[in-house]
């Protein structure tokens, strides 16, 4: 799994709750501005109660009120309670209503985060990309690697989310795809490359992304909301 960066996750969820008093609201506006919600309905690989309980105490000591979704599924109104909800490296599918619920969630200025890894959903029998592709980003089924590992992203596009990181060490992800109005946030370094799972993994093959063509870390208005991807 990757070596992830408290700071720079608080980076990325703490954008996705700034509030916006001038904006219609629509009626399913998210009451709480500070909740956090982390979903633990679709077998997630990280946890609150495990790999992300430092995280969890982080943002509780940032002044955030965290929970973990235990019982699915995830509907509207239940999300409509929180500011944000992160996605972390879910292993079953999400049902077309529960997609359905996430998009209207984000739509009226609800936060999402979602945290892939290597493979994509090929790898890990999610089906994340039917979701994140509304948002102009999908997981590709490759694992960036480089000639020394762990990785070095060291590449990053001026915005509110990158600013004063210098770089993430990267153990182990896949890269991303963006269109329309998302963009691309963090890039790999010039010797690491999007390694494709159908080809021999660890050497570098002609038409593989390289270098800045290999997006980690990206970012997407939708609607009131937004919506942050790290592969």
């Amino acid at each position: 799994m990757k070596i992830r960066i408290l700071a720079l996750m608080f980076l990325l969820i703490s954008p996705l709750i700034i509030f916006n008093p001038f904006a219609a609201l629509p009626e399913y506006m998210p009451q709480e501005r500070k909740r956090i919600a982390f979903d633990e309905t679709h077998g997630e690989v990280h946890r609150l109660s495990d790999d992300y309980a430092d995280f969890r105490t982080f943002l509780e000591l940032s002044g955030f009120e965290v929970e973990p979704l235990t019982e699915g599924p995830l509907t509207l109104p239940k999300l409509r309670a929180h500011s944000t909800l992160v996605l972390p490296l879910s292993r079953k599918p999400f049902t077309e209503e529960e997609i359905k619920s996430i998009i209207s969630f984000v739509e009226g200025g609800g936060g999402l985060f979602i945290i892939g890894d290597c493979g994509g959903d090929l790898f890990w029998g999610s089906n994340i990309n039917n979701l994140s592709r509304i948002f102009g980003i999908t997981f590709n089924s490759d694992i960036v690697k480089a000639p020394r590992e762990p990785v070095i992203i060291n590449q990053f596009q001026q915005h509110p989310i990158t600013q004063d990181i210098k770089q993430i060490v990267y153990r182990s992800g896949s890269s991303l795809n963006v269109t329309g109005n998302a963009i691309g946030l963090a890039t790999a370094s010039s010797q690491a490359w999007a390694d494709k799972l159908a080809g021999q993994i660890g050497l570098y093959e002609p038409g593989e992304k390289k270098g800045r063509d290999v997006i980690v870390l990206a970012a997407s208005n939708y609607g009131l909301g937004r919506v942050v991807c790290l592969a």
